[in-house]
């Protein structure tokens, strides 16, 4: 291993700076093992070049080393794993560039799909108001307003922020370049927690949901216990365990998307949030190397034959039709089916590493004005590619058998 001695809060060694202790946010690709010209080794993730400067995860910590010294395979797989015409990993994106580009602030998305995305644990929060008189109460995140009404204290929000910040992070890190940003005149994404269930309701939310992303009103909706916030007469506890931060985590990438909703179809909209669900979460930690096995469980979850839902009839929902089947009890497969159509176009489909796909959300990107003429030949050409719906179902059907998911026939 690399020597490492302490110093002013860093800790240095030749050639290596690591960090430690910083507030912000660290992003990860898969672990391998680094070597410098003095032949000492050390096991980190790939976080990217800035400034002829590798960029190295450590649990807890990122560092830099000059790409100059590390040995000269490890600098022939940085320069393979960039490409040659690729911008170092860590500059800056013109603000032209992406559906949400303008006002982004975010790191550049990965080339590949992580296998770790994770917030510094300390995190941050601090009050923007608090006024017993009117009954405003407003905090703020690195990319975050939570809007309450009641005294909700900056300690409880910089807890329970880490699931915003953490899933706005996987958003911008995925390598979809949606490229998150607030919606039109807004500097920050808004929540807006209530403490009554009845008041969610009045203001439009759905009952027996955890959150529901609202478009018009440009906020995600929820009540106060989907963030595990109990209060105890006037004492604020958490439950770190609760159920509703899956959903909580699906409606906040659908505000994460809120520049592609327009263009892209309801059963990818719902697919995407599903994906990022999925994932297992932990304390601003998500994990996505088990993305595969999860999926199996979760279709598996049908009493053995899973009802796929037909690929012509799942692939022209329109969002209408989709809330409708909220009500009738298809809602459901409707959700697993898009789940499982997005991970095989994300990891199976073509060269199982969402190359088509990635060219059908660039091909909207730079659209325009896009019609829907335009997005079906978008669709024709990277994802049906001369397949037709019965062709394309039945690829889908066989990699879900491959993964032990046996599908109604």
């Amino acid at each position: 291993m690399f020597e490492m001695k302490k110093m002013r809060g860093f800790f240095a060694m030749p050639g290596l700076v690591i960090a430690v202790g910083m507030a912000g946010t660290v992003w990860a690709a898969e672990a391998r093992n680094w070597t410098n010209q003095a032949g000492q080794t050390v096991t980190a993730e790939f976080g990217g070049v800035e400034d002829g400067q590798v960029i190295l995860i450590l649990p807890n910590s990122q560092g830099r080393v000059p790409l100059s010294q590390l040995s000269a395979a490890d600098q022939q797989w940085v320069n393979d794993h960039l490409g040659e015409s690729s911008p170092p990993a860590g500059a800056a994106k013109a603000s032209t560039e992406g559906k949400g580009a303008e006002g982004y602030n975010g790191p550049p998305a990965l080339k590949e799909w992580p296998t770790t995305v994770a917030l510094d644990e300390k995190g941050d929060a601090t009050v923007l108001e608090e006024n017993d008189e009117t009954k405003s109460y407003r905090y703020e995140s690195e990319h975050y307003e939570f809007v309450c009404d009641s005294r909700i204290g900056v300690a409880t929000v910089r807890e329970f922020s880490k699931v915003f910040e953490a899933t706005w992070l996987a958003n911008c890190l995925l390598p979809l370049d949606i490229e998150p940003t607030p919606e039109r005149l807004r500097t920050k994404f808004m929540a807006r927690i209530f403490t009554d269930k009845a008041d969610y309701f009045k203001e439009g939310g759905i009952e027996g949901s955890a959150g529901v992303y609202m478009s018009g009103k440009k906020a995600l909706m929820l009540p106060l216990q989907s963030l595990g916030v109990k209060m105890v007469g006037k004492r604020v506890s958490i439950d770190y365990g609760s159920e509703d931060y899956r959903t909580l985590i699906h409606e906040i990438t659908h505000q994460m998307m809120n520049h592609w909703l327009g263009p892209l179809p309801t059963w990818y909209i719902e697919g995407a949030a599903e994906y990022v669900e999925l994932a297992q979460y932990d304390n601003g930690r998500f994990k996505f190397t088990q993305q595969d096995n999860r999926l199996e469980d979760h279709l598996k979850n049908y009493g053995g034959e899973f009802p796929l839902v037909p690929l012509e009839i799942l692939m022209n929902l329109d969002g209408r039709t989709w809330t409708s089947a909220l009500t009738s009890g298809d809602a459901s497969k409707n959700y697993a089916s898009a789940l499982a159509l997005t991970y095989f176009f994300y990891h199976i489909d073509g060269d199982g590493k969402g190359t088509h796909f990635f060219e059908y959300m660039r091909g909207i990107r730079e659209m325009d004005r896009p019609t829907q003429e335009k997005l079906d030949e978008l669709t024709q050409t990277h994802l049906m590619r001369e397949r037709d719906y019965a062709t394309l179902e039945e690829e889908l059907r066989k990699a879900l058998r491959k993964m032990g998911v046996k599908c109604v026939e």
